[in-house]
């Protein structure tokens, strides 16, 4: 009996024995592989293995990834990490899934996922063929077109400030009167360009725009034209001194001795041939130059007008060669011909006694109509007729000066100008103030002045 007790007694032990055996590789197994789940961790929706993570029996494992691609040289990236240019080997990848990334200039990106396993070191390779981007094709700049220049014409001297207009004016990069560049270009927008002429010879050239298009071709719209500008003078004392250029000094003079003290000055183109001689009134009878030098050549005399009356002329028919004319007591008296009596002779009242005569081609016409210089005003007269017709009054320069009148900025219209203690006032616009003027010294007190195209 106690020995049948004695072995059941060491049969429960064993039993108990072998549970707790069991129960506690029970508890070993699931440590081992509750410590496996918690070494994952989830990135990006996927699994990957820390840097650290083993597998139960103590191994690490990792893959080794080579990249390579048509053409080479791409850029190329792991997660999102660079990883340098291809082709090129990635090693000590951990496991889980990862995506390469390849890009180039000119390429479309190329992208691949790849799994790394767990279990076991693991080589992959990528080859990338990567596709051309399409070439844009470039957009290619209009030649510019000119379709129109204001205005068309202006003085040899330069400075005249013209508007083109055309199309293609987009970042022009130069513009040209002839071969020669023009001042002061002012890119207002792809159909308007204004720029400032430089100084040129008479006659004709085409203005050109030029871009990264091309240069514009040449056509009658795009024609300016110089214009042989009239320059100022003085005469004292029987001696005329001719200016070469509107500016101070009056550049080269042309001096000569024509005519006596006393005498009153006159100019114009007495012959047509374009260019103004000079010739002096006295005591009723005129003395006209046929050449700038000293004794003023073969001349001309005639008697017109009396002692007291003030000298004019001017192209008063348009046919090209200038008349003379007297203003007395608020009468113009125009002639048709250099001859004595002038013949048919255009008499009509416009001012009053005290004023001082001046003549001009005010609308570009021409024609020569008269006008009057009165305390600081002048009224220019549309017509050569009783009262002047349509009359425009004009402010400008100083009082106590003495008028003078010319085409200056060569638009084919005569201008306005004052002369006072040897200084030149020429207005660029029959407008009060006269819009844009050049000042300069020429002369001195007490000398009367001329005007002329002396050459």
């Amino acid at each position: 009996m106690s020995n049948n007790f004695t072995q059941g007694k060491s049969i429960i032990n064993n039993s108990v024995k072998i549970v707790i055996c069991i129960f506690l590789l029970i508890v070993l197994v699931q440590g081992v592989q509750s410590t496996e789940v918690q070494n994952y961790t989830s990135t990006n929706n996927f699994l990957s293995l820390n840097s650290d993570t083993a597998t139960s029996d103590g191994t690490i494992y990792h893959g080794t990834i080579s990249v390579s691609s048509y053409p080479y040289g791409a850029s190329v990236y792991l997660d999102g990490m660079y990883e340098g240019t291809s082709p090129t080997t990635i090693y000590f990848v951990n496991w889980g899934y990862h995506t390469v990334k390849l890009t180039k200039s000119g390429y479309k990106d190329y992208s691949e996922s790849v799994y790394v396993p767990s279990y076991m070191a693991s080589y992959h390779s990528i080859y990338a063929k990567l596709i051309a981007l399409p070439t844009p094709t470039p957009t290619r700049t209009p030649t510019p077109t000119i379709t129109g220049i204001t205005p068309a014409s202006g003085s040899t001297a330069g400075g005249t400030s013209i508007t083109i207009t055309g199309s293609g004016f987009t970042r022009a990069t130069a513009v040209k009167f002839g071969t020669t560049a023009a001042n002061g270009v002012t890119f207002v927008g792809s159909t308007s360009i204004t720029a400032t002429s430089p100084a040129g010879t008479a006659g004709t050239v085409d203005v050109t725009v030029t871009t990264s298009g091309g240069t514009s071709a040449t056509s009658a719209a795009d024609k300016f034209t110089y214009v042989a500008t009239p320059t100022v003078g003085i005469y004292r004392n029987g001696n005329f001194y001719l200016a070469s250029s509107n500016i101070p000094g009056g550049g080269t003079q042309n001096v000569f001795f024509f005519g006596m003290t006393g005498d009153v000055p006159v100019a114009g183109d007495w012959n047509a041939d374009g260019k103004t001689e000079v010739g002096i009134f006295r005591n009723g009878n005129f003395y006209l130059a046929s050449s700038n030098i000293p004794g003023g050549g073969t001349h001309t005399v005639l008697n017109f007008g009396m002692t007291g009356d003030e000298p004019v002329a001017g192209k008063w028919s348009g046919n090209g060669a200038a008349t003379v004319g007297i203003f007395r007591n608020g009468m113009f008296y125009l002639t048709s011909s250099n001859s004595n009596g002038g013949g048919t002779v255009n008499a009509f009242n416009f001012g009053q006694a005290g004023d001082i005569p001046v003549t001009g081609d005010w609308n570009g016409d021409g024609i020569d109509t008269v006008g009057i210089y009165r305390r600081g005003y002048f009224y220019l007269a549309s017509s050569n007729s009783n009262g002047g017709g349509t009359v425009t009054s004009i402010n400008f320069g100083p009082l106590g000066g003495v008028p003078v009148t010319g085409d200056w900025n060569g638009d084919g219209k005569t201008e306005t100008g004052i002369y006072y203690n040897g200084n030149f006032y020429l207005a660029y616009s029959n407008v009060p103030g006269g819009g844009n003027t050049n000042t300069f010294f020429f002369g001195m007190t007490g000398d009367t002045p001329v005007t002329g195209k002396w050459v």
